[in-house]
């Protein structure tokens, strides 16, 4: 699954950077998001230290953020500090979500390391209040794919847990799509493309990937730098 959302994620990069009139590339690219979104909600789920997972999440950001950087610069140019952030900081923002979500005895009480005992109503509001928080968030930071990206993640999160309904995902990625792009219908029917990598997370749900979901972690920056390298120097060859 992981792998397939890469290969995907790479596609469209190659595109942005090299192809940016042939939508083509940005269509297959539709299908990674949904995909690692829903990757980082299982994570969430399983991960033996969710405090440990998220820690990286931060890490992979940083190291990472440079990286998309250049690829954005070299894609599009402008100011290259005024580029927005990588996608790792989405789910950053995304599992602090559910950490609040949980604590505001809202979520499914899953987590292994919070302890939830009865909270006060005033408590309640504070977490629903950071949970929210952490969602805008997204958008004013400029994170890639924003407050739609975090809601994915919590969408995957709490569907997964209902028993991965098929028909849930899709129903859920739609109506998220056109809530944040029923402004611009090309953009929108263009992004409701990604509706079909339901089809694939259904089916390789089971793989086993942890292995590859190591090597990810080098290979998302590590592309970046080497689409970006190209770029340079087709535009100054």
């Amino acid at each position: 699954m992981k792998f397939i959302a890469a290969l995907c994620m790479l596609i469209d990069h190659i595109g942005f950077a090299f192809y940016p009139d042939d939508l083509r590339w940005r269509i297959i690219g539709r299908l990674a998001m949904p995909i690692f979104a829903y990757g980082i909600a299982r994570g969430a789920f399983y991960t033996a230290s969710l405090k440990r997972y998220m820690k990286k999440m931060l890490l992979f950001s940083f190291v990472s953020q440079v990286p998309f950087w250049a690829m954005q610069y070299m894609g599009i140019g402008g100011a290259f500090f005024s580029l927005r952030l990588n996608v790792g900081f989405t789910f950053l923002l995304a599992l602090m979500t559910i950490v609040l979500l949980n604590e505001s005895e809202i979520g499914y009480k899953k987590l292994k390391e919070v302890s939830i005992e009865h909270k006060e109503p005033m408590n309640k509001v504070f977490m629903l209040g950071g949970a929210f928080c952490c969602i805008v968030l997204a958008d004013l930071l400029k994170c890639d794919y924003g407050s739609y990206g975090v809601l994915m993640v919590l969408m995957g999160y709490f569907i997964f847990l209902k028993g991965e309904k098929l028909w849930m995902m899709i129903a859920g990625y739609l109506g998220l799509t056109i809530l944040f792009y029923n402004a611009n219908i090309s953009l929108c029917l263009l992004q409701s493309i990604g509706v079909l990598s339901y089809a694939i997370i259904y089916r390789t749900r089971c793989w086993n990937e942890k292995k590859f979901g190591k090597y990810f972690y080098i290979f998302y920056p590590l592309h970046m730098l080497i689409i970006a390298g190209v770029k340079w120097w087709q535009i100054n060859s």
